[in-house]
């Protein structure tokens, strides 16, 4: 199956910037959605439903991790999530999901359980934002211009993008 290609390869990808990432003190979930990909893709090739099981697992980890690390910005989560939930709504199309043995109704359930709820974060994350500042300007002696204040750089340990950011700059 061409499904199983995609999944190693996403797998395999995962492993040099995560082991970089780690390596730098960042999060450790890229190996270990690297492994949970490549147990999928090796139960996908085994034509196992368990792999469905696997890899809702690793869609609801996802999530988790990514609410914990970012919260429920859109912009945010999407790179998180933009590949692993259109693919889990391939695993669950029946010319791939019938093929696997047993035919656990269970394993299919429970990754559109997960799919519903990458759909709920979904919607929640598109109804806020976060840098939606309300407030009002104090009252000063300029003429409408307000001084900015120094541009804030994430630091390291807030999330992965500030570590690359962060040893890119030294």
């Amino acid at each position: 199956m061409v499904i199983t290609i995609v999944i190693v390869a996403m797998g395999l990808g995962l492993t040099a910037g995560g082991i970089w990432l780690a390596v730098l003190g960042g999060s450790f979930y890229y190996l270990v959605a690297r492994l949970a990909l490549l147990l999928t893709s090796w139960l996908l090739a085994r034509c196992r439903a368990e792999a469905l099981w696997v890899y809702a697992a690793l869609l609801l980890g996802t999530m988790i991790w990514a609410i914990w690390e970012v919260g429920f910005d859109f912009w945010s989560l999407a790179p998180r999530g933009d590949v692993l939930v259109p693919l889990g709504v391939w695993l669950l199309l029946p010319f791939i999901a019938s093929r696997l043995l047993p035919r656990l109704q269970a394993a299919r359930w429970a990754l559109g359980l997960v799919l519903i709820i990458a759909a709920g974060v979904l919607g929640v994350s598109l109804s806020r934002d976060r840098h939606d500042l309300a407030g009002t300007l104090p009252e000063s002696g300029t003429t409408g211009a307000v001084a900015a204040a120094e541009p804030t750089v994430p630091t390291a340990g807030e999330d992965g993008t500030a570590l690359w950011r962060q040893h890119a700059h030294e």
